[in-house]
């Protein structure tokens, strides 16, 4: 790309915009056109009048194939965001006779190399009134679930970047939104490991979508294992007035939420499981007990809970044929450290 054209588009000086027309359609190294550039800086003017010589630029992908329309995004540009949406129809009477065209929908379902569309974007930069922009203009991007394992749903990222006055809106909007996140996590996954969610939001999530208080990562875990793990014992304790089933889930590794509680000495985790879940006892953790777990790892807070327990049986063997006791006494660890 010419330098002065570049530099223009920079520094939004329209004046020279009729020496180089010619040149419009050069490119940076990053494959960026100069309504990259223009939307990068925010230079509103200088878009308004490269759109109005060459709308076909607005279609435009870089290296990493993001249009300007993600770049104004990125950098939270409302007005410039706008100016791209709304000349979303001029760029197709500008491209027909190449046998192309877009709409407002298209330009906004346009994704990059990392699956996102610029309502990502703007989530991922916490640009908040553009992301409101965008459902504004096409509620349809709540509800894309694409096939590809990358791909994060708006309503994950607003709850995973603590925007939650949007996550809220976006709940509103429509029972079918996507609530897929990356690696097979959910949005309540995601609300499990804010620091900053309330109460009252996990309740109406879990409300709206039920389903995902039991639905799996590709680790095997639910959200309540999560929150057993990460100590959040309030938290534990909604999900499970709301599901208790999950708390009789295991992963891939054949842990339940009690086994985490009982190998990481999350005593109040513990309480709320056993509290919801009398059944729970029954499940093992590739032959191990509760009650094995908490010697294994040390956890003498939880292995005092588990024995003063008669629901727990005792003498379980596990698949070395060891009991919790012989367990204890195999790690030659003294019982009187149980007093």
């Amino acid at each position: 790309m010419d330098w002065r054209l570049l530099n223009a588009a920079a520094t939004g000086d329209i004046s020279i915009l009729d020496l180089h027309q010619s040149e419009f359609e050069q490119r940076t190294p990053q494959n960026n056109n100069v309504l990259h550039i223009a939307a990068k800086h925010q230079r509103l003017d200088f878009a308004t009048a490269i759109l109005n010589l060459c709308p076909s630029l607005l279609l435009g992908e870089n290296n990493n194939g993001d249009t300007p329309l993600h770049v104004a995004a990125s950098v939270g540009s409302f007005e410039v965001s706008k100016l791209f949406v709304n000349s979303a129809n001029q760029v197709t009477s500008d491209v027909e006779n190449r046998g192309l065209s877009v709409t407002r929908k298209q330009l906004l379902r346009s994704t990059n190399k990392q699956n996102d569309t610029a309502l990502n974007v703007a989530l991922k930069n916490r640009h908040v009134d553009v992301a409101k922009f965008f459902v504004e203009e096409d509620t349809g991007l709540l509800m894309l679930d694409m096939a590809n394992s990358n791909f994060v749903s708006p309503l994950y990222l607003a709850i995973e970047r603590g925007l939650f006055n949007i996550a809220n809106n976006i709940l509103e909007i429509s029972p079918l939104v996507s609530c897929k996140g990356p690696k097979g996590m959910n949005a309540l996954h995601a609300a499990v490991d804010s620091d900053i969610v309330s109460t009252g939001f996990l309740r109406k999530l879990m409300e709206k979508r039920p389903e995902m208080i039991a639905e799996i990562d590709v680790i095997g875990w639910t959200p309540l294992h999560y929150s057993v793990w990460l100590g959040k014992t309030e938290i534990t304790r909604l999900l499970l007035q709301q599901d208790s089933s999950a708390a009789y889930i295991s992963d891939k590794e054949g842990q339940c939420p009690l086994h985490l509680a009982a190998s990481t000495g999350q005593i109040d985790a513990y309480r709320e499981l056993v509290r919801s879940c009398p059944y729970v006892w029954e499940l093992v953790d590739d032959g191990n007990t509760p009650l094995h777990l908490s010697v294994s790892h040390k956890c003498y807070s939880i292995l005092l809970l588990l024995l003063r327990n008669k629901r727990v049986d005792k003498h379980v063997m596990n698949r070395n044929h060891f009991t919790a006791a012989e367990l204890f006494y195999s790690q030659k660890q003294e019982v009187q450290k149980l007093a």
